[in-house]
């Protein structure tokens, strides 16, 4: 099968003795201030490199044809538009099969137009064996796309020998010290992952030789099959950065991970009968609210025996609610649904919530908590109970032990999946409850919505992924990963869920209103943090009665300057608030007040008129088809008119 190898560095020297018998063509890409220029028969080595990686495949396949394509730019930079430009040429000719690239971008965001390059390459059936950095903690294109074979450096003793993993990079191959040539007939010795992906498309060529194939597909499994097992990676790592692992993993076990990181998955074990504990609290209001949402069967609802919150006397409950643990029916739930109780400043309160959960260790009962603090006291107190006690724990947290999972699903394929997120200008606006809502609507007209929360109780609510960022948050990452983090998440749900939506939403505000309160703006950005990884293609938000129209277009105008997103909707809370700034009063206290249908109707038009944009009521069922529509004109392709 006649075939040839294209070889995209900095060019080659075919003079050099080692690649006298080699058969070789080449060119260079020229980036100039016009543009790029493509200049035929021109593909001399500047630095050696090229070179090295041109011998060693050559002499592992010293019958394949080899087509040097040399990099080059006024300003001598390799810049990424450059490389991409360098791979749309190789794709131009029918015969090249294999695109040696040992060299990458070390960036979290590679362009659209180097990721469009790559798949076409795979549509062609051309595989490009690309070099992952020396450091695999850092992400490096285009290796970790997942069209892409990306090599790093492996243990192996012959220059045939690799291995295959499930993972960003999936070769392991030759790339330990070693003799190759370089500049002026002279030869050197080094190692690297250029040299190790040098030796993978010399192994794949060989492949390709004996068994030819017509899809990438086939080659893949070609590929797999002929992979060594228990290859070893030698990694390089800086001093402060923890030693990362290389697993080899079957595709079987790597999907079945998969699926317990990105799908809604409680414990094995867990039932469907739940109590509410403290049902007080304003996470548990929600559950109770929108009981029809949630995905347990609610069978009681417990309480401090002192009680420190005035209820809300709108709030309608089909269960009484329990203070008295002597009235409490065990035998109704298997799950007990625990919230703060340990924040409590009542001592009555915090010795009653012990007992309760004592009752129900006695009585194996599970545990759904998302305060960590609370949900190690519920394992002391296992540890104390004895090993007769068989109750599990499900904490609704993101640790950084799982975030390294999560980044072993970095070469899943980039999001296509249209994301929807509900923002607002303040907190206790209902965004949860709007969530719910339009999830609804979206799953009645037949739509897969997968549902990624920031709410804790989002568990309970069938959320394929908690991000609990708010009260006490229990997110192990530091900030600065956490874009990275839901970037590969909303891939993973992409993946295992095949959703036709992803639906989520903010904590609190997007922008702050005060420049003095420092907290304030820290949540602020927790909340840009957590926008930039999800990038929003739409976005609903949320407003108060009290709300400035300038101050809601600033947060209208900021998500369409961070995340090019469009806003469908505003949608308005029924509570006014009240600054109580007199001398009797704390200053920051506020005063929340329901407003009439009246009041309502008036507010939505003036912020309709102010904002030029519509703004509803969302819970008013009349309101669900232009949800639905307003959701369904945003991503509907327009169709292009046949002449």
């Amino acid at each position: 099968m006649n075939f040839r190898i294209a070889i995209i560095d900095q060019g080659t020297d075919h003079r050099h003795q080692r690649l006298s018998l080699c058969r070789m063509s080449g060119a260079t890409i020229m980036k100039t201030a016009r543009g790029f220029e493509r200049l035929a028969g021109i593909f001399t080595d500047d630095t050696g490199h090229g070179t090295g990686i041109a011998s060693i495949i050559h002499k592992l396949v010293p019958h394949i044809e080899l087509f040097s394509v040399r990099l080059a730019s006024a300003d001598r930079r390799l810049s990424e538009d450059l490389l991409t430009e360098a791979i749309n040429y190789c794709l131009e000719f029918s015969d090249i099969r294999i695109i040696n690239i040992s060299m990458g971008i070390p960036t979290e965001a590679p362009s659209n137009s180097l990721l469009d390059a790559c798949g076409r390459a795979e549509r062609q059936n051309v595989l490009i064996s690309a070099a992952a950095y020396k450091y695999p903690n850092t992400s490096c294109y285009p290796a970790h796309f997942p069209t892409v074979f990306g090599v790093s450096t492996g243990l192996v003793a012959d220059k045939f020998e690799y291995g295959f993993c499930e993972g960003p990079i999936n070769i392991l191959a030759k790339g330990t010290t070693q003799r190759v040539a370089t500049l002026d007939n002279g030869y050197k010795i080094s190692s690297g992952t250029s040299f190790a992906t040098a030796h993978f498309s010399g192994i794949a060529a060989s492949i390709l030789a004996k068994t030819p194939v017509t899809r990438m597909s086939e080659w893949r499994d070609l590929i797999r099959k002929g992979a060594r097992v228990n290859i070893q990676p030698l990694i390089y790592f800086h001093a402060d950065a923890p030693i990362p692992t290389l697993h080899q993993r079957s595709r079987e076990e790597f999907d079945e991970k998969g699926l317990s990181l990105f799908t809604n998955r409680i414990k094995a074990g867990f039932g469907k009968d739940i109590a509410i504990y403290p049902a007080s609290e304003k996470e548990m209001n929600t559950i109770v609210e929108f009981a029809e949402y949630c995905r347990f069967r609610i069978r009681a609802l417990v309480d401090y025996p002192i009680r420190l919150i005035r209820q809300d006397p709108q709030k309608k409950r089909e269960l009484d609610v329990i203070r008295d643990i002597g009235r409490i029916d065990f035998s109704a739930f298997d799950t007990v649904v625990c919230g703060y109780f340990l924040d409590q400043l009542a001592d009555g309160n915090i010795s009653f919530s012990i007992r309760f959960v004592k009752e129900c260790l006695a009585r194996n009962k599970n545990f759904i908590c998302w305060d960590v603090d609370v949900s190690d006291l519920i394992q002391k107190l296992i540890r104390e109970t004895g090993p007769s006690c068989t109750s599990a724990i499900e904490v609704v947290r993101v640790t950084n032990e799982m975030y390294r999972s999560i980044r072993e699903y970095n070469n899943l394929p980039y999001l296509k999946t249209p994301v929807i997120s509900i923002v607002g200008t303040s907190n206790k606006q209902g965004k949860i409850t709007a969530q719910l809502r339009i999830r609804k609507i979206l799953e009645e007209e037949g739509y897969k919505v997968s549902h990624v929360s920031t709410e804790p109780q989002g568990i309970l609510f069938g959320a394929d992924f908690c991000f609990p960022y708010g009260y006490k948050c229990p997110i192990e990452p530091p900030e600065h990963e956490w874009s990275r983090l839901m970037r590969i998440a909303l891939r993973g749900i992409q993946q295992y869920n095949k959703p036709d939506i992803i639906l989520t939403g903010t904590q609190g505000a997007l922008l702050p209103r005060s420049r003095t309160i420092s907290n304030e703006i820290g949540h602020d950005l927790s909340s840009l943090h957590f926008l930039l990884g999800v990038m929003p293609d739409a976005f609903c938000c949320a407003i108060n009665p009290d709300d400035e129209p300038e101050f809601i277009y600033q947060t209208i105008e900021a998500i369409n300057i961070w995340c090019k997103s469009k806003c469908l909707f505003c949608f308005m809370t029924p509570w006014s608030r009240t600054i109580l700034t007199n001398s009797d009063s704390v200053q920051g206290l506020t005063r929340r007040r329901l407003l009439d249908r009246k009041e309502i109707s008036e507010k939505l038009h003036f912020f309709e008129r102010r904002l030029s944009l519509p703004v509803i009521d969302v819970m008013d069922a009349a309101q669900d088809r232009f949800i639905l529509n307003a959701i369904q004109e945003a991503f509907s392709a327009p169709v292009m008119a046949v002449n």
